[in-house]
């Protein structure tokens, strides 16, 4: 009976270990955060969740009230690239648009650049606390 026990725990620790290892030696997704864009004097807002999803909030011209402007999922390529899928602009659901994604972090800056509607795109985000309270669609 003794020996029945100390084979299952035995067995056990071969799964559980490996698996807890690789758990704790998995790369820390850095995009994971808020973070803020200010552009021709507009504050913009990203929001990178940990579940793969993120949001981009701007702000309404003539009210000043923030919107999701755009809505989707990402993906991690590698450590400078990933992969951004906008399902929804402006609370609008829309053909799933794919943007190829080069990123570097510097301290509390993510600076993305990329190419969309055929122009070269260049973002420099801050990391922030703040994030706005938003609606989705207008």
């Amino acid at each position: 009976m003794l020996k029945g026990l100390l084979a299952i725990f035995a067995g056990l620790l071969l799964f559980l270990v490996p698996a807890a290892m690789s758990a704790s030696n998995a790369p820390k997704n850095k995009l994971v955060g808020h973070w803020m864009l200010i552009y021709e004097g507009k504050t913009y807002y990203k929001l990178i969740e940990p579940d793969g999803r993120f949001i981009n909030l701007a702000p309404d011209g003539a009210t000043g009230v923030y919107y999701v402007s755009r809505l989707g999922t990402y993906t991690l390529e590698s450590d400078n690239h990933y992969v951004e899928t906008i399902t929804h602009e402006w609370g609008e659901a829309i053909t799933p648009d794919k943007t190829d994604i080069t990123y570097t972090l510097k301290r509390k800056k993510l600076i993305l650049d990329f190419e969309k509607y055929g122009q070269v795109m260049h973002e420099e985000w801050e990391k922030t606390s703040i994030v706005p309270e938003y609606k989705t669609h207008k």
